[in-house]
């Protein structure tokens, strides 16, 4: 992404911290003043009236992914750092016109599927082209990990490292975790 985008993705997400950390604190002081009964008794009334939730429970990973797909529509295909999670090889059945996985070796593979951290998107690569496509991007492929969850996991690290510090950590990051290169 450009960097551009990722200041965008950090000022978002600064401010709803801040924002949620305020509120936060709004909320344990009302708690505080609950005590007194009076108090708690107006605080009841009061929210029966207007209904203000208690309380908003959002995480530093939930303002983080909120402040991300508020700007991924900003990052275009060049700006992606190419950083793909294999999601497992494909077959394709012609009368259903439909890509299936492969689990076994009963049906010969014609595709692997990648998925992109920072677009979302997928590519199905012919078999026959993945190894000139792994060795121009950075992919992730573990086997006997769901790749499901594996994308989510690399892509949390990613943006979780790109907003508290910037991208080139975020990579190394995930070549150290993931593809142990340093």
């Amino acid at each position: 992404m450009k960097n551009e985008t990722l200041e965008l993705i950090k000022k978002d997400a600064l401010y709803k911290m801040n924002e949620t950390n305020s509120f936060n604190a709004r909320v344990e002081r009302i708690y505080e003043l609950e005590k007194d009964e009076k108090v708690k008794e107006y605080s009841e009334l009061l929210k029966s009236i207007i209904g203000i939730p208690r309380t908003i429970n959002l995480t530093q990973k939930d303002i983080y992914e909120l402040a991300f797909r508020q700007h991924a529509s900003d990052i275009l295909p060049d700006d992606s750092n190419g950083i793909y999670v294999c999601m497992g090889t494909f077959a394709y059945d012609v009368a259903t016109n439909f890509y299936y996985k492969v689990l076994d070796g009963n049906v010969e593979p014609l595709y692997k599927k990648y998925q992109d951290i920072e677009l979302g998107n997928v590519l199905l690569i012919e078999l026959s082209k993945t190894e000139e496509f792994e060795s121009s991007n950075i992919v992730i492929n573990k086997d006997g990990v769901d790749p499901v969850n594996l994308y989510g996991e690399v892509q949390w690290e990613f943006i979780q490292e790109a907003i508290n510090s910037d991208q080139d950590s975020a990579i190394k990051l995930v070549h150290k975790k993931y593809l142990n290169n340093d």
